[in-house]
């Protein structure tokens, strides 16, 4: 289904000619017009604007015209591309210098936070066993065994120097 408003769209377009809409809009909006008289009153004012265009006659522009046209280059000159020629890097430098700038700022960020947060108190058996965690999650990951944390630790809960492994 087509709207009123499609409608008028596509005769301000295209024209009062609903051949000249698109194919799959046409015949929704020839069935549209035909039962509005609101549209019949604004596609009769697009074939009468059409009508009135279609008696203007085309004019052929003047030699001066065609002239003028042709000195625009010469009255206003691409400016020079200097002595690099039409290959300026410019462009490139600024966009290296501005990456590493933000690089860098990205980084100082990160200290700075890093810095401001502060480190928490270690707990000396509780690192031992988080690194004791990372090691063997990184072992099930690596080598797709079902590694724990007893084949990491002695009998008496102290870390493993790993010889056993």
């Amino acid at each position: 289904m087509i709207s009123k408003d499609r409608v008028r769209s596509l005769i301000a377009s295209y024209g009062a000619n609903p051949d000249a809409f698109p194919v799959e809009e046409q015949a929704a909006a020839r069935r549209l017009i035909a039962t509005d008289p609101e549209l019949q009153t604004e596609l009769q004012e697009a074939q009468d604007l059409d009508a009135l265009l279609g008696l203007s006659e085309v004019v052929a522009p003047s030699a001066d015209l065609r002239r003028q046209i042709a000195e625009i280059p010469v009255r206003h000159p691409l400016p020079n591309p200097g002595p690099q020629g039409l290959l300026d890097w410019t462009w490139l430098r600024f966009s290296l210098a501005r990456m590493v700038g933000a690089a860098l700022l990205s980084a100082a960020l990160g200290v700075g936070s890093g810095l401001l947060a502060g480190q928490p108190p270690e707990d000396s058996s509780t690192a031992a066993t988080d690194d004791l965690d990372s090691w063997a999650e990184f072992a099930t990951l690596t080598f797709s065994n079902d590694l724990t944390l007893d084949e990491f630790t002695n009998e008496d809960g102290s870390a493993s120097d790993g010889e056993a492994l």
